[in-house]
């Protein structure tokens, strides 16, 4: 996992084209809905994330959005 800077708060991966910094809430939701097998549209939709930026971080942690 690239990981640029590390805070309170969340942190920023090095993923290409990284703009906003993903709470540490926002990264348990998020695990938590690949852990649930919901498709990268829903999980984008819960957390009002472009699918791009969620498919990224996805990779960044090492999530496999398409695991059944």
């Amino acid at each position: 996992m690239a990981i640029s800077s590390i805070s309170g708060t969340g942190y920023t991966s090095s993923s290409a084209n990284s703009q906003t910094t993903w709470t540490n809430q926002q990264l348990a939701q998020l695990q938590t809905y690949v852990k649930q097998h919901l498709s990268v549209n829903e999980i984008a939709h819960k957390l009002n994330r472009p699918v791009s930026a969620v498919r990224a971080e996805a990779a960044a942690l090492g999530l496999n959005l398409n695991s059944k």
